[in-house]
């Protein structure tokens, strides 16, 4: 967490000094409370994703592929569900495997941190 109230706080000095987007009511501290609430799960994610790959033997030049990923199923959980979810998941697997990632790795993630296990068939008997 000490990375997360780090990002916490380079928001909020950026705000502060000027260069960071303001809210049109300058309410800069409901804007920074605002920003912590909604980078939570992604930095909670982040850190779960970062055991995944602790435990794998990844390199860690590699972790940012594998952090973006785990950013991008953060995203997709939080616009689909169900079907549309396995789907979009499965997506993405691909783009990334055809990047280069490992597509068990990225499987891994997706049943361990998001609580999607791609392999699993769906209620109607299909595997998508």
């Amino acid at each position: 967490m000490k990375d997360f109230d780090l990002r916490c706080a380079r928001f909020e000095h950026g705000l502060r000094s000027g260069p960071g987007s303001r809210r049109s009511d300058n309410d800069l501290d409901k804007q920074v409370r605002n920003y912590r609430k909604g980078s939570a799960p992604i930095a909670a994610a982040d850190g779960r994703v970062r055991d995944i790959l602790n435990e794998e033997g990844v390199s860690v030049i590699q972790y940012v592929i594998y952090l973006n990923f785990g950013r991008r199923m953060a995203r997709l959980s939080r616009m689909y569900t169900d079907k549309t979810l396995r789907f979009e998941a499965m997506v993405a697997v691909a783009q990334w495997q055809y990047q280069g990632s490992s597509r068990e790795i990225l499987k891994t993630i997706c049943r361990q941190v998001f609580d999607l296990d791609l392999d699993a068939e769906t209620q109607d008997g299909s595997n998508g």
